[in-house]
């Protein structure tokens, strides 16, 4: 039972009486000189229906004069009606039981109310002294008899922790010692530690979020449990303390370490203190900055020198600064040199062997580890912000990478020139919709497989080898179930892009679309993933590719973004339906900040000149390999050799052969688990205002409607609450804000254990 329970319970028994002996009381008093339970009662008139207050005349809130209170326990006020088997109590803050006792000598302000103590009854103790709540807390007879310090400190800090005392469970207060700390903690949420770390995180927001109770609270517990008065002392104090080990501070320290991001200027306040002699390393930001500062100048020292010099020194300093990785500053973002090392360590580690032999030796190495180096230059850079740091690492990453690359894609590309690629067409079968994700690179398509295997999906995949060129146009009509009515034709392909057989024409997006359609394809669009009648479907996912030619090697800043939304587009189209997706792409990417190396040809010469690929005039005679066009083997191209590029500066590019453009990773995703959407159809959808009403058949029971800005994100409903599906599979949501009016959003379906089932999208107030 919580306090403010048993508080009701105890004034409503004072009404209590002999009724073979008695008259009913008429009202129970409760007299209160000090007002100590003034901001009390204000919580506890919402639980006492029966509870008026002697004050100013304000009859809204069941309060007014003495005589008002006389007149409205009679019944003959309209604004308070005394509840039915309820006993009216008149709580009187500033009277004490003596005051109304001594009649001939009572006020003439409480001279109504003198004449009720005959036919009321007064809520006090035993000894018949008015309860306050220390002699409430403590007294056994009557009370509660709980262990409370009885010291003025104490009794202040209950005063100001009263109201949030009321809601406490009995059980538990009987289990503790109440004292001044326990109520001050009461007051400030009972995490000390956490608001310590806010107000040296941020002091003047932080006292601002106080009122005068909670922040008079903090004050006394931090004075009372680390010796820091923060009326007086800055948070510089605070600092220094944690600097010095004080020990009551050690919890302070502990906490921050868990979750540093939480309180992120904390770290400059311990920068701005002078640190003690001999402090450890793992509380001095400074020293910390020092070894960046120092790991800093390391990195830019590799420029110029030899590979395998620069791969040991690479190596030293990942077994200096590593450590670091494990002090509190690499969690609060100050040791971004020091976590990047960890990747830095595996690109020099792996790059000390190259891939090479026949396409199937070279894939299988490229499979097994080749990646990680990919993988590991993407993590690198993703880790530094600041240009002086990014500068750093891309002069290690171009010291030991840019080579690698290189003397591996020449290997691939002999392999090549002595083997043609033949590509085997893929096997689609009902009920499977393709998942095309434009540009995904080996190693994205490894993540991607990880974190559907995460959330319990099956995921099989195989590794294959892009059509040539490594372009949208050549490879991605090559995936598609339409690629036997395409051609290249022989003149008019500077572009190395096909035609469609029937009509010569060119075998762009929106023909390739209409001859899906033809084929029993249906191409999804935004928002509409459901699975009706058609057997197949494509998908279209293009961000990755855009992005990179635009945003160079930061496009690694924006991976976690991508492979998040690939994840969220398969489990989209299970809830809507489909048993299998496939996720296919049409090439990877080299990347290289500061640019790749320049391969020099003549304009003169081509037709057309793309980052890696050029499409040679008749009869001109380029340098490089020539290889064969995958849509004719009559047309020949020439690509720039190793890891080169024909444009100067570009971070960014692909159409050449390399293990990174090259060698793709195809994912086929099922989902045991299985979902009943197949058996759900939305049959209708009507917006009135910002209420919409949803019809649904099939099986829907124990089925739920929601309204989202994210589909597979919870935390963006935007409805007032999710209503489950009655029985006749009709119900309405209602968008809690007009804010939204006019925005897309996705209707989905919940089943008991909240995975979306279906989704659909919608427009919010109805179509525009």
């Amino acid at each position: 039972m919580k306090l403010i329970n048993n508080i009701i319970n105890s004034i409503r028994a004072a009404a209590n009486y002999n009724p073979e002996a008695e008259s009913p009381p008429q009202c129970i008093l409760w007299t209160d000189k000090e007002k100590l339970w003034e901001k009390a009662v204000e919580v506890l008139k919402g639980e006492m229906p029966e509870l008026l207050v002697l004050g100013e005349y304000k009859p809204e809130v069941h309060m007014g004069p003495a005589i008002w209170l006389r007149v409205a326990i009679s019944g003959l006020i309209d604004s308070y009606k005394v509840p039915i088997g309820k006993v009216p109590v008149l709580y009187l803050p500033g009277v004490s039981r003596q005051d109304i006792r001594a009649v001939e000598s009572c006020s003439e302000e409480l001279m109504p109310l003198a004449e009720l103590q005959y036919r009321g009854v007064i809520w006090s103790q035993i000894n018949s002294r008015d309860w306050t709540p220390l002699a409430y807390l403590k007294t056994k007879k009557g009370g509660l008899g709980l262990n409370i310090q009885q010291d003025t400190q104490t009794i202040e800090a209950l005063e100001r922790a009263l109201v949030k005392l009321l809601f406490e469970e009995i059980d538990s207060l009987k289990n503790e010692y109440l004292d001044k700390d326990y109520f001050n903690a009461l007051l400030t949420g009972g995490d000390t530690i956490r608001d310590v770390l806010n107000w040296i995180n941020d002091p003047d927001s932080f006292k601002k979020s106080k009122s005068d109770e909670e922040w008079e609270a903090f004050v006394e517990i931090c004075i009372s449990k680390f010796r820091l008065n923060p009326e007086q002392d800055t948070i510089y104090t605070a600092a220094e303390k944690i600097a010095w080990k004080e020990p009551q501070w050690d919890s302070v320290w502990d906490r921050f370490c868990e979750a540093p991001a939480k309180y992120n200027a904390i770290p400059q306040v311990m920068r701005n203190i002078i640190m003690p002699l001999g402090i450890e390393p793992d509380r001095s930001p400074q020293w910390n900055d020092q070894q960046e500062n120092a790991l800093r100048k390391e990195l830019k020292l590799l420029v110029g020198l030899a590979e395998h010099n620069a791969r040991d020194r690479i190596i030293e300093l990942e077994k200096t600064h590593g450590e670091r990785r494990n002090f509190v500053w690499a969690a609060s973002g100050d040791a971004p040199l020091a976590e990047a090392m960890y990747w830095l360590s595996i690109i020099a580690e792996h790059t000390q062997k190259i891939i090479t032999g026949n396409i199937t030796e070279i894939i299988k190495a490229y499979e097994d580890w080749g990646w990680k180096v990919d993988n590991a230059v993407s993590r690198a850079l993703q880790l530094v912000k600041k240009q002086e740091d990014i500068d750093a690492i891309t002069n290690a990453i171009r010291s030991i990478y840019i080579s690698w690359i290189d003397e591996c894609a020449r290997n691939l590309q002999k392999a090549i020139a002595t083997n043609p690629i033949k590509s085997v067409p893929s096997e689609h079968k009902p009920g499977e919709c393709i998942l095309f994700v434009d540009g995904l690179r080996f190693d994205m398509a490894k993540q991607v497989s990880e974190n559907l295997t995460a959330l319990g999906y099956d995921v099989m995949y195989r590794s294959r080898l892009s059509e040539l060129p490594s372009l949208t146009a050549t490879c991605k009509p090559a995936l598609m179930p339409i690629a036997d009515e395409l051609i290249g034709l022989e003149v008019d392909n500077e572009d190395f892009c096909p035609v469609i057989k029937e009509s010569n024409q060119k075998a762009l997006s929106q023909r390739l679309e209409s001859l899906m359609n033809i084929k029993g394809w249906k191409v999804l669009k935004h928002g509409d993933y459901r699975k009706e009648i058609e057997n197949n479907a494509w998908l279209d996912y293009s961000h990755i590719d855009e992005d990179g030619h635009s945003l160079g090697w930061r496009i690694v800043q924006n991976f976690s973004r991508y492979i998040d939304e690939v994840v969220e587009k398969v489990e989209i189209l299970f809830a809507n339906g489909w048993s299998r997706v496939k996720i296919l792409s049409d090439h990877g990417w080299l990347m290289m900040p500061g640019g790749l190396p320049k391969v020099n040809i003549a304009a003169s010469l081509v037709d057309s000149k793309w980052g890696r690929t050029a499409a040679a005039k008749p009869g001109a005679l380029l340098d490089g390999n020539y290889y064969q066009w995958y849509w004719n083997p009559n047309v020949h191209f020439v690509l720039a050799e190793g890891a080169g590029c024909y444009r100067a500066n570009t971070e960014y590019t692909h159409g050449g052969i390399s293990l990174q453009e090259n060698i793709l990773l195809d994912l086929l995703i099922s989902d045991p688990k299985g979902n009943n959407s197949a058996l759900l159809t939305i049959t209708d959808i009507v917006w009135k205002g910002m209420r919409c009403k949803v019809a649904a058949e099939g099986q829907f029971e124990d089925l739920r409607l929601d309204i989202r800005t994210k589909p597979a994100m919870p935390e963006t409903s935007i409805v007032m609450g999710v209503k489950e599906f009655p029985s006749d599979g009709i119900t309405s949501v209602v968008v809690d804000d007009d804010i939204y009016e006019g925005k897309s959003a996705f209707l989905v379906v919940l089943d008991e254990n909240d995975k979306v089932v279906y989704q659909i999208a919608t427009i919010i107030g109805g179509e525009q």
